[in-house]
């Protein structure tokens, strides 16, 4: 099938993926509607940027991107968030294609807006760490059901005690927990003494009569309470 110029041209001017030409100076020569919107310019105001001045690019990188694939004659990609030098923040992919014409060297540079997909997972974290309180309150609801069960030895509480913490917490699978009661202790099985602790005393009429100690078995990064949450902590002090 024989294309027209004038087909590929309105396949440019009409995608809904931003592109723009470069010349080897970095001057924009030419862009299309799709850019414009993205990053929340004219087209006029696109055309007058030259790529090697562009502060948003600086910023996120693409400067190096670019430059990158004009020494390499390669394709190069990069994923970012940024503010444009329009005021607008968006997160996308940028593409920088090097190629010639007539002897001439260009760059395209073609941007896919991921903005609205990354609110979307900002959402799902939410969504995900709201889950996961709600995982700190079936840790309460498993203890009280295990203290309310007809004839429940104490043993079977401490036990139940240590093995119903892990999962709660925000890495459940490198979480280890013990209770210590008199000379005593009853521990979940991959039970491990680190660095990375929480402890709280039991408490009896006044009196400390014993410990629930939790342990991260791995290094993460300091949030409140060394790598533990200030929610975990709360967990500990309202615990049964």
């Amino acid at each position: 099938m024989k294309t027209s110029l004038s087909f590929y041209r309105k396949l440019f001017e009409e995608s809904p993926v931003g592109m723009t030409i470069y010349d080897s100076s970095g001057q924009c020569l030419n862009t299309n509607k799709s850019i414009c919107k993205i990053i929340g310019a004219t087209e006029e105001q696109v055309l007058a940027q030259n790529y090697n001045h562009i502060e948003s690019w600086k910023k996120s990188g693409l400067l190096e991107k670019v430059h990158e694939a004009v020494a390499t004659n390669q394709i190069t990609h990069k994923k970012f968030t940024v503010t444009s030098t329009f005021n607008k923040e968006l997160t996308a992919i940028a593409n920088f294609l090097p190629f010639t014409d007539n002897g001439e060297s260009y760059i395209l540079f073609t941007l896919d807006d991921l903005t609205e997909y990354q609110h979307i997972e900002d959402k799902l974290k939410k969504t995900t760490h709201d889950l996961g309180e709600l995982g700190k309150l079936n840790c309460l609801f498993e203890f009280s059901k295990l203290i309310e069960k007809e004839k429940v030895i104490v043993e079977e509480i401490l036990q139940g005690t240590a093995e119903i913490i892990p999962p709660s917490w925000q890495y459940p699978d490198i979480t280890c927990a013990q209770v210590k009661m008199g000379n005593t202790t009853y521990q979940t099985d991959n039970f491990t003494e680190t660095q990375w602790k929480q402890s709280k005393e039991i408490i009896v009429s006044g009196e400390s009569i014993g410990t629930i100690e939790v342990y991260y078995l791995e290094e993460k990064p300091e949030i409140h309470e060394g790598p533990f949450l200030k929610e975990e902590r709360d967990l500990f002090n309202n615990h049964p």
